[in-house]
């Protein structure tokens, strides 16, 4: 016979995702439990669950369970991996130069040279800016890109391959305008787009060349200067300082400067917390006889 839900598990489910949540945070949580009914595990992981709140109609088995919702939470998944795979090529950098001093000229040739490894590169990077979506999931991809992130030293092939697949699907999937979570200081996707939608008839060099100075290296001295700032007027004891600087020889690191350091991660999402609070308040027993 099944137990009827006690008082505290009404209460606590009330306040995480029922009528005493905000209207966002309720939509969140109705997400996270209609993903949890279509996928029909025992105890899906938390990426799973991720990947699949991710997911277009037609990978949900029941479409009509995805609640409006998913499509924010996508576009959400789709900055983050433009985030990371911004941050990817930064860390690849770091590490490129490590050997010595390069001229943005030379660091795209580097990068090029591990992409193209036994291939033949486009004549120009216009497959890079495809003009439709690509079949996929940001969340996959995300994941793909961390795995190659902390594999670098020993296969950086694979990085720069998954780093320009996040690049092509992150700007395939760009809105036309800004979303409300972007601020206009952190390169909005939908600005991004503009400016590679300019570049993709370019040669591979010279559209990395202008990723690189215009994206890249303006982003890191904007926010090292902005936060140096702001920490140094707070008398703060960590300032932000710039980990790679123009010299007479190109871009090289800052004194001190002497590893790649860690590799970059995605903003942490609570999705995990969120599913154990819902286990406590048994939403998931449905599929869980």
């Amino acid at each position: 016979m099944e137990r009827r839900l006690s008082g505290h598990e009404e209460v606590a489910f009330a306040r995480l995702g029922g009528a005493r949540a905000s209207s966002v945070r309720r939509k969140g949580i109705a997400l996270i439990i209609a993903a949890h009914k279509d996928l029909a595990e025992a105890a899906p992981t938390a990426d799973a669950l991720r990947t699949r709140m991710a997911d277009l109609p037609a990978s949900w088995r029941e479409a009509a369970l995805r609640p409006e919702i998913s499509t924010q939470w996508r576009e959400l998944q789709v900055r983050q991996l433009f985030r990371l795979t911004l941050e990817g090529l930064f860390f690849w950098k770091v590490g490129t130069l490590v050997k010595g001093p390069m001229t943005t000229r030379q660091i795209a040739r580097s990068f090029l040279d591990e992409l193209s490894a036994g291939s033949d590169l486009p004549k120009s990077a216009v497959s890079w800016v495809p003009g439709t979506g690509l079949a996929g999931n940001p969340v996959t991809l995300l994941r793909d890109i961390q795995t190659k992130l902390q594999r670098r030293p020993r296969d950086p092939t694979q990085l720069v391959a998954a780093l320009i697949h996040g690049l092509a699907f992150s700007l395939a999937e760009a809105p036309r305008e800004a979303h409300q979570f972007e601020s206009s200081d952190r390169l909005p996707l939908a600005r991004a787009r503009k400016d590679a939608d300019s570049w993709k008839h370019l040669a591979p060099g010279e559209f990395l060349i202008r990723v690189i100075e215009n994206w890249i290296m303006a982003q890191h001295a904007y926010w090292s200067v902005r936060r140096g700032l702001a920490d140094a007027r707070t008398r703060g004891k960590q300032i932000m300082r710039l980990r790679i600087i123009m010299d007479e020889g190109g871009w090289t690191l800052t004194p001190g400067t002497t590893t790649m350091g860690n590799p970059p991660q995605p903003t942490p999402d609570r999705l995990e917390t969120a599913v154990s609070l819902l286990t406590e308040c048994r939403r998931f027993e449905e599929i869980n006889p």
